[in-house]
């Protein structure tokens, strides 16, 4: 079956606040139910939600003790977005919050708390002088729910359903309050969020090729347009990955015997004649892509088009 390019920005939107860094996770915490009234006067029709905060697992810890961990500025992002019965994106006054937006001053209350003890705890303020008491957020639920280590570095969070709840959340949009709502009940699972930087529809964690070539179509040479979408197999490798992959074991090879003298060919390698087969039997393109492939990379070498 052929595997398409997929685009996956809308699932990054959630964290505008920037591209995540590999020293920082997302954490999304979903919550099953929205209970205050004030919500759905800027949110009609919202029925779940879904948290986001981004945190800097660089930092080192102010106070740590077996059961509790307190960090000071290591919430780098935040948001919060609500959906309707049928899972689709209400659009309403961003609460977003971004740690590296430099048109915000610093928040003044940077303290976050961990604690995994007789309960699960989370609890922090984001408080800049533009929305004067911004977000106060705290949540808990047993023991277990929140955190599966909290011990060994950065606190890392229980993946999947959970019991916890969202105790209070408070939301202000603007300075003095206004507008603002409050958020509170059961939190459906946590999850990470994860990066695909490359856009290919592949978590980095799960591609072989973390930094694809995405043109939307097969080119050669930088200038020739062979008219075959730029398909993802199933390893997350687009197809010009799989033409840059041979030239990079061609630089690779050992120097040839014939020393300075060499033998004049200028064509296609045997590793780029194979890329069509490979591709083909693997199902990401049919007969006809393969050989406008084909042709593109022959033309490719015998036009006088640049040839790197």
């Amino acid at each position: 079956m052929k595997i398409i390019k997929i685009l996956i920005a809308a699932a990054l939107l959630a964290l505008s606040f920037g591209v995540q860094a590999q020293d920082r996770q997302t954490v999304v915490i979903e919550g099953a139910e929205v209970l205050d009234s004030e919500v759905f006067f800027y949110f009609p029709g919202a029925t779940t939600y879904k948290l986001y905060i981004e945190f800097d697992t660089t930092l080192t810890p102010t106070f740590t003790s077996p059961t509790e961990k307190q960090y000071d500025n290591a919430v780098t992002g935040f948001n919060i977005e609500f959906f309707d019965a049928s899972g689709v994106l209400i659009p309403g006054p961003s609460v977003e919050y971004d740690a590296d937006d430099t048109s915000l001053s610093p928040n003044m209350s940077p303290r976050v708390w961990f604690y995994s003890g007789s309960s699960d705890v989370l609890s922090f303020e984001i408080n800049t002088l533009e929305r004067e008491i911004g977000h106060w957020i705290d949540i808990s639920g047993p023991a277990g729910s929140l955190y599966s280590d909290i011990a060994s570095g950065f606190p890392q969070f229980a993946v999947g359903a959970t019991d916890a709840r969202v105790s209070y959340i408070h939301m202000a949009v603007g300075p003095e309050w206004n507008p603002h709502f409050d958020v509170y009940g059961a939190i459906s699972q946590i999850s990470y969020l994860e990066l695909d930087a490359d856009g290919d529809g592949f978590a980095d964690s799960a591609d072989s090729c973390p930094a694809s070539l995405m043109d939307e179509t097969v080119m050669f040479d930088g200038w020739l347009d062979s008219g075959v979408t730029n398909y993802v197999d199933a390893s997350g490798c687009a197809i010009m990955d799989h033409y840059a992959a041979c030239a990079v074991a061609e630089a690779e090879e050992p120097t040839s015997p014939w020393g300075w003298f060499q033998p004049v060919y200028s064509g296609p390698t045997y590793c780029e004649k194979q890329v069509v087969y490979q591709l083909q039997d693997e199902g990401v393109i049919d007969y006809t892509e393969g050989r406008m492939l084909r042709n593109a990379l022959s033309l490719s070498y015998s036009s006088e088009g640049p040839r790197r």
